[in-house]
């Protein structure tokens, strides 16, 4: 994780079984966990700045049946985190499996535009058609179904403010 973080600056979450945990916390049943392997991770989490994203569900994401460990998670850096404003990972049932999968559902807050709906009334209204002329006459500097295109979106823009 500490090469690619050097030299990988771009968005990145990296997911899966880390096989150590990061806390006594995460732990249940089964031998004393390892201080050192603990440290020795986190110290790595620490220097890459890959913050754990959290989660919901169980606590534990493996087991062998006497022992119980979150050693599952997903780590995301920060260009990740601007892309992508709301995370969240669930720890789903194990099922036969002595791991627990993870669902990672990631997306932004930003708003989006809805999708533009033509509006009947539209046409009867007095001014509709100058709205129509005055978009359609504006300059596109490209040719065929490109400049048929700008057009179109000329005239969606002009119909939004038009009805606003």
């Amino acid at each position: 994780m500490e090469d690619i973080h050097e030299w990988f600056p771009r968005p990145w979450l990296v997911a899966g079984d880390f096989n150590v945990i990061s806390t006594v916390v995460e732990h249940s049943g089964g031998a004393t966990p390892n201080n050192r392997n603990m440290d020795e991770f986190n110290e790595a989490v620490f220097k890459c700045n890959l913050p754990d994203i959290g989660f919901d569900g169980l606590l534990f994401t493996w087991t062998n049946g006497s022992l119980w460990q979150r050693l599952d998670r997903a780590l995301v850096n920060e260009a990740w985190t601007n892309l992508f404003e709301v995370a969240k990972v669930s720890h789903m049932l194990r099922g036969r499996s002595d791991h627990a999968p993870l669902l990672i559902k990631c997306g932004s807050h930003r708003q989006h535009r809805s999708s533009f709906r033509f509006i009947n009334a539209w046409a009867k209204h007095s001014s509709f058609m100058e709205v129509i002329r005055e978009a359609w006459s504006m300059p596109v500097h490209r040719v065929g179904t490109t400049a048929f295109f700008r057009k179109l979106l000329h005239v969606k823009a002009k119909l939004r403010l038009w009805n606003k």
